[in-house]
């Protein structure tokens, strides 16, 4: 659904575009701001939900005592609402200098760094997770006790979670370099406007110049390829509830 909600809104904002819409309105237009949410909350709850397909396909077949007690559908339900709920508090705060600024009405010279450098450890963790996950269930798909103990079908349960979920995270990987880049503009100043000489002089830099707002464009725009590919994990998660 996250994805489907980025498409329709990408396309809304290229009609803004067409019509000379975003001239007028400017670039804090409501196909853009909201497009630029449903982008950043779409990171986070593949990253998140990802990491919990895989887990618990893991422990469903390596640990079914446990899945069975701990995992049960209250559990899973609270686990999915505590998902949702946190990427859409990181949503804000991925970007802040276009969305906590925006609603806090703060200073262009207002200072992101702390806040970007924190998100950015938070994503390199999250990845590191998934990687420590996706080397255990390929080592426990590869030790013959599995192999011998476990089923067909249970094979094929953690073999189809690391499928589904391999391509969508292989684009959030992109999508997310864009972001790191832009939290090194920020920690070296760049985006403050007292940084140039004049505004203009900033504007070129950004349009021309800087290879994160190049960088950034180009892997936000694998965002809806990667997760309208990733629609059918997102029902594959949901048959743990």
């Amino acid at each position: 659904m996250p994805s489907l909600l980025i498409t329709f809104t990408y396309g809304l904002s290229l009609i803004f575009d067409a019509y000379g819409l975003v001239s007028v309105m400017g670039a804090f237009s409501v196909p853009f701001v909201l497009y630029a949410l449903l982008r950043t909350f779409t990171l986070y709850t593949y990253l998140y939900f990802s990491i919990l397909t895989v887990f618990l396909s893991y422990i469903a077949l390596a640990k079914p005592l446990w899945f069975s007690v701990l995992f049960n559908r209250r559990n899973m339900a609270i686990l999915v609402c505590l998902g949702y709920l946190w990427a859409t508090v990181a949503a804000f705060t991925l970007t802040p200098r276009f969305f906590t600024a925006l609603v806090f009405q703060l200073s262009d010279e207002s200072d992101f760094s702390v806040m970007m450098v924190v998100q950015s450890i938070i994503i390199v963790l999250l990845y590191a997770i998934m990687i420590g996950l996706y080397t255990t269930a390929i080592m426990q798909m590869q030790k013959p006790s599995f192999k011998a103990g476990a089923s067909k079908a249970q094979k094929n349960v953690l073999r189809s979670a690391l499928i589904y979920c391999t391509p969508p995270n292989i684009f959030c990987a992109l999508s997310l370099s864009g972001y790191l880049c832009s939290t090194v503009d920020e920690v070296l100043g760049l985006m403050r406007p007292s940084h140039w000489p004049s505004g203009f002089a900033m504007s070129l830099w950004l349009n021309s110049e800087d290879v994160c707002t190049k960088l950034t464009v180009m892997s936000q725009s694998t965002i809806n390829v990667g997760y309208t590919y990733g629609d059918g994990y997102h029902f594959f998660s949901s048959e743990f509830l």
